[in-house]
């Protein structure tokens, strides 16, 4: 984030380097700002020097944890969220990587609660439905359709709504059906070849999995 990066560069002009860092890049080391990029965000794992140029520029390359999913809040506020369910970071340069959407508006006092204190990890069973986002998203697209949304209604109620192709949306309750019954389900609905032409034609509203024994398809022209 943006406020990451500036506490990292106050943390390094301000350490005992400085009085070295600012006359000669040689007396910095990647060792060393690791460890002072460790401290103001966890997450990150490395920090390597790879090129020092004449006067005093360092050019770094930081390697971080790998992310589960980018939470979206009320449209404005975006956190990367750990695979442990922890908010790490902000996401305020827009990367969006693996995007989740919450339609349902969120408010808190922010200057009470740090939203880098949440671990959605704390409520039942909401770290498993990042990780079936992550599971479908796999599946949808080695069928060779594009994931364009991922919405969920709240951070506390099961629903999970991808959005692919023409805006059909494929509709799921994790906690209703195995992951194995999904995979077969969902493989053999996106490979039917009537399914398939109705959605790439637009015709198709959505696809309804939550159903224990059967899929609900509803189409654009119809009231479901």
């Amino acid at each position: 984030s943006k406020k990451d990066t500036t506490d990292f560069k106050s943390s390094f002009e301000n350490s005992y380097f400085s009085l070295f860092a600012k006359n000669s890049i040689w007396f910095a080391s990647s060792q060393y700002l690791t460890s002072i990029a460790q401290e103001i965000n966890p997450t990150i794992e490395s920090v390597e020097i790879v090129e020092r140029v004449l006067p005093n520029t360092l050019k770094i390359k930081l390697k971080t944890e790998p992310i589960l999913a980018t939470i979206a809040i009320n449209d404005s506020d975006y956190w990367r969220v750990s695979k442990s369910g922890k908010f790490v970071t902000e996401d305020d340069i827009g990367l969006q990587q693996d995007l989740i959407s919450i339609t349902t508006p969120v408010i808190w006092n922010k200057s009470n609660y740090k939203l880098s204190d949440f671990n959605i990890n704390n409520i039942d069973g909401q770290l498993d439905k990042l990780y079936f986002v992550t599971y479908i998203k796999k599946i949808i697209e080695e069928q060779g359709y594009k994931l364009t949304k991922t919405v969920f209604n709240s951070l506390e109620d099961n629903n999970v709504n991808f959005v692919i192709n023409n805006n059909t949306i494929l509709k799921f309750d994790p906690t209703k059906i195995s992951i194995f019954n999904t995979n077969n389900r969902l493989v053999n609905i996106l490979n039917n070849k009537r399914i398939n032409e109705k959605i790439l034609q637009d015709q198709v509203s959505y696809i309804d999995f939550r159903i224990s024994e059967n899929v609900f398809m509803c189409e654009k022209n119809r009231t479901c």
